[in-house]
């Protein structure tokens, strides 16, 4: 679907279109299978099972935008049903939503970064060093969010990406985000 037929930037909407491979009674919708995957990918999920994971992390988060009655899917079923897909079928569809995200964000990026602080570490306190992640809106050149971590891991990467995400799913304005025993974060 062009984007010129519809400036929505819904997921649900350019992935419409895709043909689900399922032949017998569906138990999670296809596209539960898409917004989970591509949210997981995102936050930097590289396998079915870490996108499986992921989506069991998450899944407050997903009851609010998905049917979630079966619950996630297994690590089995996101690859059996993505094998199933046509590759040029999905391709077609998440060209459509990315066109539309560029459209909708008039070209925005978010940056997500990771930094160690030089000099943060205290050898002699045995204090470690200070990790941070921030997601940064280049255009406005703002940042969305910091997370101060106690060390280089994926899941606060996830965490905050997470917080990014739904900040723009639900087209929420700016306001002040605790983060769990960390971090003062400022959406």
């Amino acid at each position: 679907m062009p984007v010129s037929k519809s400036l929505s930037a819904k997921i649900q909407v350019h992935f419409a279109a895709l043909p689900d491979p399922c032949r017998r009674k569906v138990t999670h919708p296809l596209i539960n299978f898409i917004v989970i995957a591509i949210c997981a990918v995102i936050c930097g999920a590289d396998d079915f099972v870490a996108i499986a994971d992921f989506g069991l992390m998450k899944r407050r988060w997903f009851r609010k935008i998905l049917d979630l009655r079966a619950g996630i899917p297994s690590h089995d079923r996101f690859n059996a049903i993505f094998s199933m897909l046509s590759p040029t079928d999905f391709e077609r569809c998440l060209l459509s939503w990315i066109e539309a995200l560029q459209v909708a964000t008039d070209g925005q990026v978010i940056a997500i970064d990771g930094k160690t602080l030089r000099g943060s570490c205290d050898k002699a306190s045995s204090k470690s060093a200070i990790h941070m992640i921030s997601a940064w809106v280049s255009a406005n050149s703002i940042s969305l969010g910091q997370l101060v971590v106690d060390a280089k891991s994926k899941s606060y990467c996830q965490e905050l990406c997470s917080e990014v995400l739904n900040q723009a799913a639900f087209c929420r304005t700016p306001s002040v985000k605790i983060l769990p025993s960390r971090t003062r974060t400022i959406w």
